[in-house]
């Protein structure tokens, strides 16, 4: 078979939607969400990706992109961008679409100014980045904490399921930090902002209120603000804002207890903020996957990390 590429745009996003619902064996998708996810003009940079088709049907067969953030390396601005979606159509596996669409948005990369790009593959797709010979030298933590939820709370759930749901969806729209309150945050006085290392994805306001578009939450505590992602019963903390994050992560905690989350998460590349959870809250290494890095246009082979579970393009999803 022959494909043909076209780079993503608001006039074939259909077709993005189409090989992701083949992929995936989903009978819908979340359109709405996934034009958000999309959404990266704040960056300066939009649809950096690119669909294969197939030439003779024009059936759309395979798609590879990258989603473009704001990065700092030893406090430069800089136009970083991770690795995204990837997704091929069941009918059109084993052709070699992945490294075509690979280079293809790499060469785009270069050409919009794309400082470097990182991932968090999964075991399918981590073989295919090593052969692009992608850095993996840095590992991102997982950690997690068990919450021993009230025995009244764990009746709750289990046997009033509906009333349960309402009940924690009013607790956090009570913790919820007003939209107006966002600008005045203190993004400076973060895990990220304080773990002093050289890469980081600084915390903006435009990098927040999109990431909040994509079902992220700001609660706000006594001690500060927390910026988190529920799935399921688990709770996935992406940073801590304010003087104190010991107390935040304590009135946090105390949260879960209350609303019925048996796990706490976070996923960190940061030693500096590893410490903070295992060594004083209990947190257990689950396990570490590769933080994996292709550096385009500037050298950051031998620099470090913050990254945590909020930068990684998942974070918020339902």
């Amino acid at each position: 078979m022959e494909y043909y590429t076209e780079r993503i745009s608001s006039s074939n996003f259909s077709a993005f939607l189409e090989i992701f619902k083949a992929s995936f064996g989903k009978l819908s998708v979340d359109e709405q969400h996934f034009r958000f996810k999309f959404n990266t003009a704040y960056t300066g940079h939009n649809w950096l990706g690119f669909i294969a088709f197939q030439k003779e049907t024009n059936e759309p067969a395979a798609f590879y992109g990258v989603f473009p953030t704001i990065a700092s390396i030893k406090g430069d601005q800089v136009i970083a961008a991770q690795s995204g979606d990837t997704a091929t159509h069941p009918a059109h596996r084993g052709k070699g679409l992945f490294r075509l669409l690979h280079d293809r948005t790499m060469e785009l990369c270069r050409l919009e100014g794309i400082a470097f790009v990182f991932g968090f593959p999964n075991e399918q797709s981590y073989p295919g980045f090593k052969k692009f010979h992608w850095s993996d030298r840095v590992s991102a933590l997982r950690l997690t904490r068990l919450v021993k939820v009230p025995m009244l709370i764990r009746a709750y759930r289990k046997f009033l399921p509906g009333s349960f749901c309402a009940y924690q969806k009013k607790h956090i729209r009570k913790h919820r930090l007003p939209h107006a309150e966002i600008e005045a945050l203190e993004r400076n006085r973060c895990l990220v902002g304080y773990s002093g290392q050289s890469v980081a994805i600084p915390r903006t306001l435009a990098y927040l209120e999109y990431k909040i578009s994509l079902g992220s939450e700001l609660l706000k505590f006594k001690s500060g603000v927390a910026w988190v992602a529920f799935q399921g019963n688990q709770l996935v903390i992406g940073d801590l804002f304010g003087v104190d994050p010991q107390k935040i992560l304590e009135e946090l905690i105390q949260f879960t207890y209350e609303t019925g989350y048996d796990v706490l998460i976070i996923v960190t590349s940061s030693e500096s903020i590893r410490e903070l959870f295992v060594d004083q809250n209990e947190f257990s290494l689950q396990h570490s996957n590769k933080l994996i890095i292709n550096s385009l246009s500037s050298s950051i082979a031998d620099q470090d990390f913050a990254f945590t579970s909020g930068d990684h393009d998942v974070f918020g999803s339902a």
